[in-house]
């Protein structure tokens, strides 16, 4: 069966397309068409949603939106960006991230999706074409249990709050820009040297990337010492890893909390 690829502005035949039998949204391709490569006939209709609006990023008050199609590049050039600017450096290589979407990186299969831990601790919410607003963190587990691919995302949005800081880490076997063994972030504010409030995410570890709740509740109200975070990573039980041609769960667990704590180390720079 050939494949139809269907190009549109209007929101209407947009969604009309996209419930058709082996249809999916498509943003820069890179994965998409990775797929098509491999010769997955699963795909028969290919359907990309043309707005202006996708392509901006906004700051409004403490409120940035970025548009579903701000590529990786575009996001890596604004250090304002924080935490997301240095996630979207990891992606790929120089023609992936001029390529590679906002919008795909949510979209992304196991074990990619490199920007969704950031976006976990900085608790964003999507906005999609239907007008829902839906958590990052409600959004990823849905797409996990249900495989909702038929949604189709036009911006992300998450506020941002003055003494706040964020620290990001891929870890990959293959440098520069391999396929990560895991990705961790954290999002945290500092009063005279003691953690007030803190947020953990990791992922690459299973099908969902996670919030660290317990490693939160042990360093809120400590200082960041070597000593407290070492303890407060030592015994991470809330993960459920899996094995992959990239790495085993054994190994991903293992490993964990050793590039948690050299993440987490940065806290004292804050101090």
């Amino acid at each position: 069966m050939a494949l139809v690829y269907v190009s549109t502005a209007d929101r209407d035949e947009a969604r009309r397309t996209l419930r058709r039998p082996g249809a999916s949204i498509i943003s820069g391709g890179t994965l998409l068409l990775r797929r098509l490569n491999e010769g997955d006939t699963s795909l028969e209709t290919i359907v990309r949603y043309r707005d202006a609006s996708q392509r901006a990023i906004e700051t409004r008050g403490g409120t940035v939106r970025i548009g579903a199609a701000v590529t990786m590049a575009e996001i890596a050039a604004r250090p304002d960006l924080g935490g997301l600017a240095c996630a979207a450096r990891e992606v790929g290589g120089p023609a992936v991230r001029a390529a590679a979407t906002l919008g795909g990186n949510l979209f992304a299969p196991f074990p990619f999706g490199d920007l969704i831990p950031v976006l976990l601790v900085l608790e964003a919410e999507i906005e999609t074409l239907e007008g829902e607003i839906i958590p990052v963190r409600q959004f990823t587990a849905e797409r996990a249990q249900f495989g909702l691919d038929r949604r189709i995302v036009v911006a992300v949005r998450f506020d941002r709050i003055e003494g706040t800081r964020e620290l990001y880490r891929k870890v990959t076997r293959v440098r520069p820009h391999g396929a990560p063994v895991l990705v961790v972030a954290s999002w945290s504010r500092m009063v005279d040297g003691v953690i007030e409030d803190i947020r953990v995410a990791a992922g690459a570890l299973g099908l969902v990337a996670q919030r660290l709740r317990d490693v939160e509740r042990l360093l809120v109200g400590i200082a960041p010492t070597a000593q407290a975070i070492a303890e407060a990573t030592a015994d991470i039980a809330e993960i459920d890893p899996v094995s992959d041609a990239i790495a085993s769960a054994w190994y991903r667990r293992k490993v964990l909390p050793v590039h948690l704590g050299r993440l987490l180390s940065g806290l004292g720079e804050q101090t």
